[in-house]
């Protein structure tokens, strides 16, 4: 019986607690993979604006934005056209118009003509927006403003020359 001598009891603490030492070192490296791994994914997930959408998803406009940057765009050329989609989206239409006349009126020291051409077309479109929704108190607002922005941007070419 000298093969089956037993282990003293401090050598099998000592066993328990580097088996147990040892089975926290596999569950850290096993959950800083897996967190590696799912914020790798995340990652990928995500849209890239900076590679013009190369890389990841590409992102998801909502209707309202996509509706309000065709209006501004259709003002420009073809405001009948321009008016049709301010019909369907009456107030975001014309919040935008308004915006966009802000953004014009701000610009227009630099580019006195251009910023006139597209005050009147947002002018016009905020108007045909407000038309769309009578009813509208945010509408209305809205087209008051973009008038007051080209009343405005008159007035300072005026005081320019």
């Amino acid at each position: 019986m000298n093969g089956l001598r037993k282990k003293p009891k401090g050598s099998l603490q000592t066993n328990a607690k580097q088996h147990s030492e040892f089975s926290m070192k596999k569950m850290l490296l096993l959950l800083t993979i897996l967190t590696a791994t799912a914020g790798s994914i995340a990652g990928c997930d995500q849209s890239s604006d900076k590679q013009g959408q190369a890389l990841g998803r590409p992102a998801k406009a909502t209707p309202a934005v996509t509706l309000e940057n065709q209006a501004l765009e259709l003002a420009l050329s073809s405001p009948e056209g321009a008016a049709q989609l301010a019909a369907k989206s009456p107030e975001t239409v014309a919040v935008a118009a308004m915006q966009a006349s802000e953004k014009a009126l701000s610009e227009i020291k630099s580019s006195p003509e251009s910023a006139m051409l597209r005050l009147d077309a947002y002018v016009q479109l905020a108007s045909a927006a407000s038309a769309a929704a009578p009813q509208s108190q945010v509408a209305k607002d809205a087209a008051q403003k973009a008038k007051s922005a080209k009343l405005r941007a008159t007035a300072a070419i005026k005081d320019a020359k």
